[in-house]
C-alpha cells in the first residue's frame, strides 16, 4: 500500500509540473505588446506576439487590419495568439497610416494602389526586425488581412511574391481603382474568405477575382466544392501547370466581417493553409496566365471569353452549357488532350477573344513573353488554314502583336493526335492591359485550340530564322526586326513601317508569306 501511495504521489507531482510547464509555455510569451521601428525616417508601430521559449527558424505571420483600424483591433478580431502558441510561430499586427486615397484623417489603411509602396518597405522592415530578434524562418513568411488589409494581400502577392510564401484574405480584394489583375513574379498559394451578405466590398465581384487569379496561377478551373450547411461553401481550385492552388470560402450569413465562431474560425483555416508552403517550393516562375482549356467543362465558353461568328456572339459563363457553335469540346479517347476549344468561322468572320470585358484582361509588365498553344483542324478541309493570334492593347490599338499558324493535322474518328505546337515571342515595352484574340479566315473553318498559356521569357526570339532577301510590296503587312532579332514593329504596311524607322539596317518579314528581306534606311 505504501508503494502505491508513493507511486500515486509521484504521478501527481509530475502531472502538476507538466501542467505548470504548459501554463507557463502558453501564458508567458517572450513578448506581447507594441514595438516601434523606424522605416525611411518614419516611426512605424506594430503589435507583436512572440510565444514563450520560441525556437529559431520558426514562421512569421503578418496580419493586416481593415480601414479605420489598427493592429490592436486586428489582434482582437483575428486572435492568432492561441494558434501561434501551439504551432510555434510569431504574429505581428502592424498599424497602417492614414491614406490619401481613403480621404486621409483617421482613414488608416494600406497603400493598395501601389502609388508609393511604402507599406511594402514597412513589411520588409518587420521581417528583418523579427529575424534579427528571433531568427525567424525567412522562407516561411505569411501575409493575411481583413478588408483593405485583404486587398493589400493581393497587391503584395503582385509586387512581393518572392518575400511572402502564401497569402490569406478575409473580405478584401482589389477594387477597380486598385486593379484586380495579377502580373507577379511567380504563382502564389492564396486563400480567400468572403461573406455571402457582404455589400461593403461586394461579394458579387468575387467570382471575377477568382477567375482572374485561377488563370494567373494556372489552376484547374473546375473546383472541388464542399459545403458545411449554414456555415460555408468551399471551392478548391487545385494546382496545375507547376503553380499553386487557390481556395475560396463563401461564408453563409456573414457580411463584411472577420468573425470567429464555435463552428468556423478563419484564422485557423488561414494557418492550416499557409503552413504548407515556403519560398523554396518548386513552381514555374515563367507562368503568367493559363486558362487551361484542356481542363475546362464540356459545352461552355469560359468566363471572360467571347465568341463571334458572323452576327452571332456569346459571352462566356461557367454555368451556361451550349451544344453547338464555338465551345469547349471533349476529345475522343486516345487524344493528346481531354478537352479543347472549338473555333469556328462563318461567311464574314469568326474569332474567340479574351479581354472585351475590362474586368477580364491579360495584364503584362514590360518584358519578354511567349504565347504557347496547340492547334489541330477539326475537319480535313481546315488543315493549312491560317489561325491568327493577336495581343491587342485595349488602350492603345497600335500596340498590337500578331502571329499566324497553320495546323497540319486534323481530328480523325474523334481522336485528336499530333497537334501543331505554336510558340510566338514578343516584347512589351510598357505596362499594358491586353485583349487576346484568335481569328480564323472566312468560310467553313473549324480548328481546336488547347494548352494555351502566356509565359515570361529570358530569351528574345523571332520568326526570322534565315534571310532570303525576297521582295515584299510596299502595301504588304510586315513585321520589322533589328539585326539581332528584336521586334520593333508588327503587322503594319511596309511603307508605314519604313517611314517610322530611324537610319539603320533592318529585317522585314511578311505577315502573310515566308518572304524575308533586309532593308537599309
Amino acid at each position: 500500500m505504501r508503494h502505491v501511495q508513493s507511486f500515486l504521489k509521484k504521478i501527481i507531482i509530475v502531472t502538476a509540473m507538466s501542467l505548470s510547464i504548459l501554463l507557463t509555455y502558453a501564458t508567458n510569451p517572450v513578448f506581447n505588446g507594441t514595438m516601434t521601428i523606424n522605416v525611411s525616417g518614419v516611426n512605424r508601430t506594430m503589435v507583436v506576439h512572440v510565444p514563450a521559449n520560441i525556437e529559431a527558424n520558426r514562421p512569421l505571420m503578418i496580419s493586416l487590419h481593415g480601414r479605420w483600424g489598427n493592429g490592436a483591433a486586428q489582434q482582437q478580431s483575428a486572435q492568432f495568439e492561441a494558434i501561434a502558441d501551439t504551432a510555434r510561430f510569431i504574429v505581428v499586427y502592424p498599424d497602417g497610416l492614414p491614406q490619401a486615397i481613403l480621404g486621409g484623417g483617421s482613414n488608416t489603411g494600406w497603400d493598395v494602389s501601389g502609388a508609393t509602396d511604402d507599406d511594402i518597405t514597412f513589411f520588409k522592415a518587420i521581417i528583418n526586425s523579427m529575424y534579427d530578434k528571433y531568427k525567424t524562418n525567412k522562407s516561411r513568411i505569411y501575409l493575411s488581412g481583413f478588408s483593405i488589409g485583404g486587398m493589400e494581400c493581393y497587391h503584395v502577392a503582385n509586387v512581393a511574391a518572392n518575400t511572402f510564401a502564401a497569402f490569406g484574405s478575409v473580405s478584401g480584394y482589389p477594387l477597380n481603382e486598385y486593379h484586380r489583375y495579377y502580373t507577379g513574379s511567380r504563382p502564389v498559394p492564396f486563400i480567400h474568405f468572403h461573406g455571402k451578405l457582404d455589400t461593403f466590398v461586394p461579394v458579387d465581384s468575387v467570382p471575377i477575382v477568382v477567375d482572374n487569379f485561377v488563370m494567373r496561377n494556372g489552376c484547374n478551373p473546375i473546383p472541388v466544392v464542399t459545403n458545411m450547411t449554414g456555415v460555408y461553401t468551399k471551392s478548391v481550385y487545385s494546382a496545375a501547370n507547376n503553380g499553386f492552388q487557390y481556395i475560396y470560402y463563401a461564408l453563409d450569413g456573414r457580411g463584411h466581417e472577420y468573425t470567429i465562431s464555435s463552428t468556423f474560425n478563419p484564422s485557423v483555416e488561414i494557418w492550416n493553409f499557409v503552413k504548407q508552403y515556403n519560398l523554396n517550393d518548386a513552381c514555374d516562375t515563367t507562368l503568367k496566365w493559363n486558362p487551361n482549356f484542356q481542363m475546362q467543362m464540356e459545352g461552355i465558353v469560359p468566363a471572360g471569353w467571347t465568341t463571334v461568328v458572323d452576327s452571332e456572339s456569346m459571352s462566356g459563363s461557367d454555368n451556361q452549357i451550349v451544344s453547338s457553335g464555338p465551345r469547349i469540346i471533349t476529345l475522343g479517347e486516345g487524344s493528346d488532350y481531354q478537352h479543347g476549344f472549338l473555333l469556328q468561322s462563318g461567311t464574314t468572320t469568326g474569332y474567340l477573344t479574351y479581354g472585351l470585358d475590362k474586368q477580364h484582361t491579360l495584364q503584362l509588365q514590360p518584358g519578354h513573353y511567349q504565347i504557347k498553344f496547340n492547334v489541330i483542324a477539326n475537319i480535313a478541309e481546315s488543315v493549312g488554314k491560317t489561325l491568327t493570334i493577336q495581343l491587342i492593347n485595349r488602350k492603345n490599338s497600335s500596340d498590337t502583336y500578331s502571329f499566324n499558324v497553320q495546323p497540319v493535322n486534323y481530328i480523325q474518328n474523334d481522336v485528336a493526335k499530333n497537334f501543331t505546337q505554336a510558340s510566338f515571342d514578343l516584347t512589351t515595352k510598357s505596362y499594358g492591359e491586353y485583349q487576346l484574340r484568335l481569328s480564323l479566315p472566312v468560310g467553313t473553318v473549324e480548328q481546336v485550340v488547347t494548352n494555351l498559356g502566356v509565359y515570361s521569357s529570358t530569351e528574345v526570339k523571332t520568326e526570322v530564322e534565315s534571310i532570303y532577301n525576297t521582295p515584299i510590296s510596299s502595301d504588304e503587312l510586315v513585321n520589322v526586326y533589328t539585326l539581332i532579332g528584336n521586334m520593333i514593329s508588327n503587322n503594319k504596311k511596309l511603307s508605314d513601317s519604313i517611314n517610322k524607322l530611324e537610319k539603320g539596317v533592318y529585317l522585314v518579314s511578311s505577315c502573310k508569306r515566308k518572304n524575308v528581306m533586309k532593308i537599309m534606311k
